[in-house]
C-alpha cells in the first residue's frame, strides 16, 4: 500500500512573493557538495539528531523515499538518518504558492498565512480536512517562524517528531534601517495595449498582460533604496532582500546590492549603507497591480525585508498605473578620448573637444524611458576601420584614424509598443573623436635637489635624446644653431615664450596643479657642454639646458613637474616632454629647518621651557634649527595639538602650555608643520612630535663632597661648598647660599658669594635613618646689613646658606659611625626631587 510523504512550506504572511518563490538570505542547496565528507550516520533516534543540531540551525533537509534516508545539513557537516532497511514506496505532495494562494497540484487548497497541518494522515489547513490522504510521514518547513518540523519512525518503527531551526544569514543582522527619509518609490514599468504580447530584442514574447520593467535614465531598472546593515562586517552576498507591504505581498525581485554612494541624509555619516535596486519579478501582470485582484495596492506602505528584520514601513509604493511611453534621444556633439571607455547612460563624454583642454562633462543620451530591452551595436566596417568596441552599454574608440571623425553608434530598443509585427525602434549616437593631440617626440628627465647653495642650485634637463629625435633638414639646422627658444604647448597649441612645467599632484584647499615657468621659479641658463659649465658654441656640441631653480618659491616642491614644449631652433621646430624631479634634501641645508637631533629621542621631546604661575611654557622653535637668515615665522612654522582627550594641552602659535601637575605623568602628540624653504607655500613638512613636560634640574645631578660629619665641637655644618648641582644640559648651579664676612678696614664689606638658584623652590635636610633622635638639624640663614654679615631667620629677608647639625651628646657615640641624611629639593618646575642621601662618618670625638 503506497503512503504519501508531505512536502510543506509554511509561508508565513512577511515570507511570500506572487509566484510561490520562497525569499530566504540564502540558498544552501549548493552546500553538500561543499561540505563531503563531514558525514555523520545517526541510526538510532531523531531526537539525537535534534540534539546534535542544537540551536545551530538547518540549511537544508531532504528525505529519500527510496532509501528511507533522511539527509540533514548544518553549518558544520551534514547529518543522515535511516528509518528503515526497506523503506516503503511513497509518493511526494508538494504545496507550491501561487499568488495568494496554497496549492495542491493546481487545487487551491488555503491562503498565504494558513496553518499547514497533518493530523491523522490528511492535509489539514486551520485545522479543516482537505482530502488530501499523506500518510503519516512529513516535513513540514515554516520559514516564518524559521522552523522545520519531521516526522518520521525512527529505526524500531515508532514514529518520532522534532522540530529544527532553520539557519540564515539575516540572523546575523541586528539591525536593518532606512539610511535616508520616508520617500515616495517610483518604478516605471510597461504593458501593451490590448493584451497583445510585448517582444525583446531577440523576439521573444513575454506572456499577455506582462508588466516588464523600463529602464532608468542611469540604465538602472526599477527603484532603489538606501539602507543601513547592523553590524557592517555582515557579508551581503549572503542576504536577499524583498520590499514588500505589511502582508508580506510584494511586486518585486529580490533586490540587487550595491555599494551606496555619499548620503546627505541622515544617515551620511553611518558606515554600513548599501544601496539595493529592485525591479518588478518575471511573471508579474497588470491584474496584479490594478482591480480588485491586485496583489499590491498604489499608496501601500513598504519596508525593505531581510529574513526576520526589515525597515520601518516608511517607503510609499508609488507605481501608477499606466505602461511608460518610451522616448530615446541621443545627445548631439558628445566629444570622446581615443581609447578610452564610455557607457552611453553615463555623463562620461565632452562638450568639446578634450584635446583642447576646455571640454566639460557632457552625456550621451538627453532622455532614455519607456525601455524594456536594448542593445548597443556598430557597424562592422566602422568597428574594424577605427577600432571600435562595444560591450553591454559601453563602447570604445582605440585606432588613431578615429582622430577628428565622427563615429555612429546605434542603439536599438524596444518598448510597450514592440507587439505583433513591429520591430524595435533605433537611434542613431554620433561621438565625435577628439583631435590628434600634439605629442612630444622624447621625454627629456632630469632630476634635482632642491637648495640654496649657489653651486648646487642648477638642473639639468638633458639634450641627447632630442638630439637623436631630429633627423635631415632638421638635424642640419640643429647642428648649426647657436641657442634654442621655448614655448609650452597648452589645449594643443604652442603659446608663450617660455618653459612652464605642470606638477603631477594637486596642493592647497580648492586643490590645483601648481605651474614653475621660465622667468619666475626656473631661470632658463645657456645651453652647456657634457661637463655642464662650458657654453655651447652650437647644438651640435650642446648635451644640457641650464635651469637654476629657486626653492623658495610658492610654487616649487617636491614633486614631478612636466610639460610639452616646443623647442625652437634656426627656424625649425620641434616637441619633447619636459619632466623635472625635484626632491628636499636629505642633509640639513642651510636655508631650511630641521630638526636638532641630540634634542630627540626618535619622535620623543623632553620640554622643560619655562615655569609661569602653574605652568610651564614650551616653545617648539628651541628643538630646531632655524635659518639665521630668517624666522620661524617666516616659514609658516606651526604646532598643532592632535589629542581630542580632556586636558589636552593648548598651543598658541609655536608655543605650548603644559600643566605642572602634568610633568612626568602626560606626553601629548603633537603635529609640526613648517615650509622646508621660507616662502615655498606647498613644499611643507609635517612630522609627529611627542612632547613630555619635563624638569631640567630632575633630568640633572647633584653631587654630595661632604664625607664627614666633625663633632670635635660638637656640632657641625652642611654648607653651600658641601654640595653641587648640573642640570640637564650639564650647566652648574647653586643650591644654597654662601657669604663672606666683612674684612675690611671699615667693617662693612660683606658680600655674597654663592647665590641659590632661581630653579630651585625649596630645599631641606634631615636625619634620615633611626638616629634622628641623636641630632638636632638647624637652617641657618644670613643677610648682609650695613655692609656686616649678621645671622637672621627664615623671614627676615634672609638666604639660606646651609645647616648646623648638632650631636645631642646626653649619649655615647664612637668615631666611625655613620649617619645619613636626605637632602629634599622641590625645582622651580614644581617637580620634588628623590631624596638625595648623604651619608657621613662621625669624626672628632675622643676614643
Amino acid at each position: 500500500m503506497n503512503k504519501k510523504f508531505l512536502s510543506a512550506i509554511l509561508f508565513g504572511a512577511l515570507m511570500v512573493t506572487s509566484t510561490g518563490t520562497f525569499v530566504s538570505c540564502k540558498d544552501y542547496d549548493d552546500d553538500i557538495d561543499e561540505i563531503n565528507g563531514k558525514i555523520d550516520k545517526i541510526e538510532t533516534t531523531l531526537s539525537e539528531l535534534e540534539s546534535k543540531i542544537g540551536d545551530k540551525g538547518v540549511t537544508s533537509v531532504t528525505f529519500d523515499e527510496k532509501t528511507g534516508v533522511l539527509t540533514v545539513v548544518d553549518g558544520t557537516g551534514t547529518k543522515t538518518y535511516t528509518i528503515k532497511t526497506a523503506a516503503p514506496e511513497v509518493d511526494e505532495v508538494i504545496i507550491t504558492v501561487d499568488g495568494k494562494d496554497l496549492k495542491v497540484d493546481g487545487k487551491v487548497v488555503g491562503q498565504v498565512g494558513d496553518t499547514v497541518e497533518v493530523k491523522d494522515g490528511e492535509l489539514t489547513i486551520n485545522g479543516a480536512a482537505t482530502g488530501i490522504k499523506v500518510g503519516q510521514y512529513a516535513i513540514i518547513t515554516d520559514k516564518n517562524a524559521q522552523k522545520v518540523t519531521i516526522k518520521l519512525p525512527n529505526a524500531e518503527g515508532v514514529m518520532e517528531e522534532i522540530t529544527l531551526p532553520i539557519y540564515s544569514a539575516s540572523s546575523a543582522i541586528t539591525s536593518l534601517k532606512l539610511a535616508q527619509a520616508a520617500q515616495t518609490l517610483k518604478a516605471p514599468f510597461a504593458f501593451a495595449a490590448n493584451d497583445a504580447q510585448m517582444k525583446n530584442i531577440a523576439g521573444t514574447e513575454w506572456a499577455k498582460k506582462a508588466v516588464v520593467s523600463t529602464y532608468n535614465a542611469d540604465g538602472t531598472k526599477g527603484c532603489y533604496v538606501d539602507v543601513v546593515i547592523e553590524p557592517t562586517n555582515v557579508a551581503t552576498d549572503e542576504l536577499t532582500f524583498t520590499l514588500q507591504n505589511s502582508k508580506g505581498v510584494t511586486v518585486f525581485a529580490n533586490g540587487v546590492v550595491t555599494e551606496a554612494p555619499t548620503l546627505q541624509a541622515k544617515a551620511a555619516s553611518s558606515t554600513g549603507v548599501y544601496r539595493i535596486y529592485f525591479a518588478y519579478k518575471d511573471g508579474l501582470t497588470k491584474d496584479d497591480l490594478n482591480g480588485d485582484n491586485a496583489i499590491i495596492k498604489a499608496g501601500d506602505a513598504l519596508a525593505v525585508v531581510c529574513g526576520n528584520v526589515s525597515t520601518s514601513y516608511d517607503l510609499k509604493n508609488d507605481y501608477g498605473t499606466t505602461s511608460t511611453t518610451a522616448s530615446v534621444t541621443a545627445q548631439s556633439d558628445t566629444w570622446v578620448k581615443l581609447g578610452d571607455t564610455y557607457n552611453i547612460f553615463a555623463k562620461e563624454g565632452f562638450n568639446t573637444d578634450p584635446s583642447l583642454g576646455t571640454a566639460s562633462e557632457q552625456g550621451f543620451l538627453t532622455a532614455f524611458v519607456g525601455v524594456t530591452d536594448y542593445k548597443l551595436s556598430v557597424d562592422e566596417t566602422i568597428a574594424s576601420t577605427y577600432g571600435v568596441t562595444v560591450s553591454g552599454s559601453s563602447f570604445t574608440i582605440a585606432n588613431e584614424l578615429a582622430y577628428n571623425k565622427e563615429i555612429p553608434l546605434t542603439l536599438t530598443y524596444t518598448s510597450d509598443a514592440t507587439t505583433g509585427t513591429t520591430k524595435p525602434a533605433t537611434v542613431t549616437i554620433t561621438v565625435k573623436v577628439q583631435t590628434e593631440p600634439v605629442v612630444g617626440a622624447v621625454t627629456l628627465k632630469a632630476s634635482h635637489v632642491l637648495t640654496t647653495d649657489a653651486k648646487a642650485k642648477y638642473a639639468y634637463i638633458p639634450l641627447a635624446d632630442l638630439a637623436n629625435s631630429i633627423t635631415g633638414e632638421n638635424k642640419i639646422e640643429w647642428n648649426k644653431a647657436t641657442s634654442l627658444s621655448y614655448k609650452t604647448v597648452v589645449d594643443n597649441a604652442a603659446t608663450g615664450n617660455t618653459m612652464t612645467l605642470t606638477s603631477a599632484k594637486k596642493y592647497g584647499s580648492s586643490p590645483d596643479y601648481l605651474s614653475i615657468a621660465g622667468g619666475d621659479e626656473l631661470t632658463i641658463g645657456d645651453v652647456v657642454k657634457a661637463d655642464k659649465t662650458t657654453k655651447a658654441a652650437n647644438l651640435s656640441e650642446a648635451a644640457y639646458i641650464k635651469v637654476e631653480v629657486d626653492p623658495a618659491k610658492a610654487d616649487v616642491t617636491a614633486d614631478v613637474y612636466s610639460g610639452l614644449i616646443e623647442f625652437t631652433f634656426g627656424g625649425k621646430t620641434a616637441n619633447a616632454t619636459v619632466e623635472l624631479t625635484l626632491t628636499n634634501p636629505t642633509a640639513i641645508d642651510a636655508a631650511a629647518i630641521s630638526r636638532i637631533p641630540v634634542y630627540f629621542k626618535g619622535d620623543n621631546l623632553a620640554a622643560y621651557g619655562t615655569v609661569a604661575s602653574s605652568n610651564l611654557t614650551y616653545d617648539v622653535t628651541k628643538a630646531y634649527n632655524i635659518p639665521a637668515t630668517t624666522t620661524a615665522t617666516a616659514h609658516g612654522f606651526k604646532v598643532t595639538n592632535k589629542e581630542t582627550k580632556a586636558g589636552a594641552w593648548v598651543v598658541s602659535a609655536t608655543t605650548v602650555t603644559i600643566p605642572l601637575a602634568d610633568l612626568y605623568k602626560d606626553t601629548q602628540e603633537f603635529e609640526v608643520e613648517y615650509q622646508l624653504f621660507a616662502g615655498a607655500t606647498y613644499n611643507v613638512h609635517k612630522e609627529k612630535v611627542l612632547i613630555t613636560g619635563q624638569s631640567p634640574i630632575k633630568d640633572g645631578t647633584i653631587t654630595v663632597s661632604k664625607t664627614e660629619l666633625d663633632l670635635t665641637d660638637g656640632e657641625d655644618t652642611f654648607v653651600s661648598a658641601d654640595v653641587a648641582g648640573k642640570d640637564a644640559f650639564g650647566v652648574a648651579y647653586k643650591l644654597l647660599n654662601s657669604f663672606k664676612k666683612e674684612t675690611g678696614a671699615d667693617k662693612k664689606d660683606a658680600k655674597q658669594v654663592d647665590e641659590m638658584s632661581a630653579d630651585i623652590k625649596s630645599i631641606t635636610f634631615d636625619v634620615a635613618d633611626d638616629n634622628k633622635g641623636a641630632f638636632t638639624v638647624t637652617p641657618v640663614y644670613k643677610k648682609i646689613d650695613d655692609g656686616k654679615l649678621v645671622d637672621g631667620i627664615a623671614s627676615d629677608n634672609t638666604e639660606l646658606t646651609g645647616w648646623t647639625i648638632k650631636f645631642n651628646s646626653d649619649t655615647a657615640i664612637s668615631n666611625g659611625a655613620t649617619i645619613k641624611f636626605n637632602l629634599n629639593i622641590t625645582d622651580a618646575w614644581g617637580v620634588e626631587l628623590p631624596a638625595k642621601e648623604v651619608t657621613l662618618k662621625v669624626t672628632g670625638l675622643s676614643d
